[in-house]
């Protein structure tokens, strides 16, 4: 919603009567009501991802077992909730990862026709629209993957930037598993931003390794702070500013390798953003301390530890022990989280 248009929340709510649909508040019991029977009847709609788009929303859902599960649009009002687009013609499109690009355009992974046989499985190609019908078209045949899921630390798989949104794909042959792309919702603006991890699992084709994206996180609309596993540096925090050429390692902070012969790296990360830096759960940059509360803001020189948490040796007794620190907000110019502190009486 907004001031002119008034603020509303949309949720889902079931009824014996309507199934489970999609309902609207403005904050009052009058006020408060099911938007539309978007599946006739006492079937469930399985209204999923809503999602604001201007003074409307998004989502997915099916209105009748010959559309399936597509994409829909919302004002609130029942005239204004209908299906956008019936994508895939002979199935459900799927829909989801709606995430706004800029002013007029959001964009999204959905399944049509081409992408749902094109391989040995069905995939979600990436799409645009401005809320129109004629506005709503492929963007570009990527294997989009992971739309509508969570990573482990409730980070989305798409992550909007200015006026851009990375997000996690593939080619449509399945060239790199998955990897780091961007769009700016136009074709030529929507690319690959280089395969991050080249060991090769496939040598007939050889298709690299999946560089496992996480923690993706939008540093005041200037550049994406993310951790990437790559085979020569394992797993490490990264940087990209949208650009082929603008996208690298922030630094490799973890050293040696493990009893296979793979690169060691740090353990998943939480972030937040306070000013121009990203605090962080990772390594030391000297490794003297293990992992430890780190803030970064996107150069290995600016990158440092914000505070030895846990002072126990570990075995070997070369660095702290590792607590269990997660940043999680930022309050009142502090940023907060949990931290576990070592027990040692000598300090």
């Amino acid at each position: 919603g907004s001031a002119q248009a008034g603020w509303k929340v949309f949720f889902t709510r079931k009824e014996d009567t309507h199934g489970e649909e999609l309902w609207v508040s403005d904050g009052t019991p009058a006020g408060t009501k099911m938007v539309k029977d978007i599946y006739p009847g006492a079937i469930s709609s399985n209204v999923q991802y809503i999602t604001r788009f201007n003074d409307k929303v998004v989502f997915q859902a099916t209105g009748n077992d010959e559309d399936g599960c597509e994409l829909w649009i919302s004002d609130g009002t029942e005239a204004g909730t209908y299906m956008l687009m019936d994508i895939n013609e002979i199935g459900d499109s799927n829909p989801a990862g709606f995430t706004q690009v800029n002013e007029t355009q959001f964009i999204f992974g959905a399944i049509d026709f081409e992408s749902m046989t094109y391989g040995d499985e069905e995939q979600r190609w990436l799409w645009v629209s401005d809320g129109t019908p004629e506005g709503t078209k492929l963007l570009k045949d990527c294997w989009v993957k992971y739309p509508g899921t969570h990573t482990t630390n409730d980070q989305y798989h798409f992550c909007r930037v200015g006026r851009k949104v990375f997000f996690k794909g593939d080619t449509k042959d399945g060239e790199f598993t998955e990897t780091l792309w961007v769009t700016d919702g136009t074709e030529a603006g929507t690319i690959m931003l280089g395969d991050i991890n080249t060991t090769i699992v496939d040598e007939n084709t050889g298709k690299t390794n999946s560089a496992q994206l996480d923690c993706m996180t939008n540093v005041n609309n200037k550049w994406l702070f993310f951790k990437a596993v790559s085979e020569e540096y394992g797993s490490e925090p990264w940087y990209s500013d949208g650009t082929l050429e603008g996208t690298r390692i922030i630094g490799d902070f973890t050293e040696g390798e493990n009893a296979n012969g793979i690169k060691n790296g740090d353990g998943a990360f939480t972030t937040c953003v306070m000013g121009d830096y990203v605090y962080y759960r990772g390594m030391s940059p000297d490794n003297s301390y293990g992992i430890e509360l780190i803030r970064t803001d996107g150069t290995k020189e600016g990158t440092s530890l914000v505070l030895d948490i846990n002072k126990v040796p570990n075995e070997t007794g070369t660095n702290s022990g590792t607590p269990d620190v997660f940043p999680y907000c930022v309050f009142d110019g502090y940023v907060w989280g949990k931290g576990q502190w070592g027990v040692n009486t000598s300090y």
